[in-house]
């Protein structure tokens, strides 16, 4: 099989089983978003696909051969967490540099995209700002311009828009889209808010049960890029609901919950 073939048969922590039998198998190109309630195991399913954490029973493949090699990153991988992680004595410019810094030293002819990047994400003026200069969603975009400067045929999210308010997300989103639109990456994308995943992904994979595994893969109808506040992501949400009201309701609440932690926050 071609693109990415996920088989875990167990992962534990101190002896609990998080994740059990579970398969995922996606091909290049594909949009595909994990949710579900907190503790699921989202998170942890993205860290053994980064090669982040080896300990676990199973396979992890791309193109039919071991995703990454023992303590080493897959190469032409991007990842972008919930917090930018970026280095605050590095410039926003630097910042993406460094996640390029690699191929740079082993290809002397290749031309760094980073200032391209932060000038595709709206920070073409900003370029010289340190991180602590940078509003949060423009550390997002520094983080979203790092992760694409790498040209990953593999792109990891957990979270990466998460407390962000309606429109800055809404603007990262596009901006996501756009560089999906040019490179083309298998992207899977960990997200709390349905919403978000029915607007942005082809696929929602839907994370439950003790221990956790894949409960629901099901197909999004029509086209990325939705508005999160738009009558059609509203109408499957509620149809999701009416079919698996058992199976959504966790994720419903921890979305509520986190709504109102924002607006106690705001």
């Amino acid at each position: 099989m071609s693109g990415l073939r996920i088989h875990i048969r167990e992962k534990r922590f101190d002896g609990k089983t998080v994740l059990g039998e579970c398969t995922v198998e996606a091909e290049p190109g594909e949009f595909i978003a994990l949710v579900g309630p907190s503790g699921a195991g989202k998170s942890t399913l993205l860290s053994l696909v980064a090669g982040l954490d080896e300990d676990y029973d199973g396979e992890i493949t791309w193109n039919g051969a071991p995703l990454s090699n023992h303590g080493e990153s897959p190469a032409h991988m991007g990842m972008m967490f919930q917090e930018p992680r970026l280095m605050p004595w590095l410039s926003a410019l630097d910042n993406v540099k460094l996640a390029e810094a690699e191929r740079m030293a082993r290809d002397h002819d290749y031309q760094s995209n980073a200032a391209r990047l932060l000038e595709e994400v709206g920070l073409g003026d900003a370029t010289d700002f340190w991180p602590n200069h940078l509003s949060g969603g423009m550390q997002r975009r520094v983080a979203l311009a790092r992760a694409f400067v790498v040209e990953p045929q593999l792109l990891l999210m957990d979270e990466p828009f998460v407390s962000l308010d309606m429109p800055t997300g809404n603007r990262l989103r596009r901006s996501l889209l756009r560089l999906c639109e040019r490179q083309r990456p298998l992207v899977l994308f960990v997200t709390h808010d349905l919403r978000e995943a029915l607007a942005l992904a082809d696929r929602v994979l839907f994370l439950g049960d003790t221990p956790a595994r894949v409960m629901l893969d099901h197909p999004v109808e029509g086209a990325r890029g939705k508005d999160l506040e738009s009558a059609e992501v509203a109408s499957a949400q509620q149809a999701l609901l009416a079919r698996y009201p058992q199976l959504l309701s966790g994720i419903l609440d921890n979305a509520r919950s986190d709504a109102d932690e924002d607006e106690d926050n705001a």
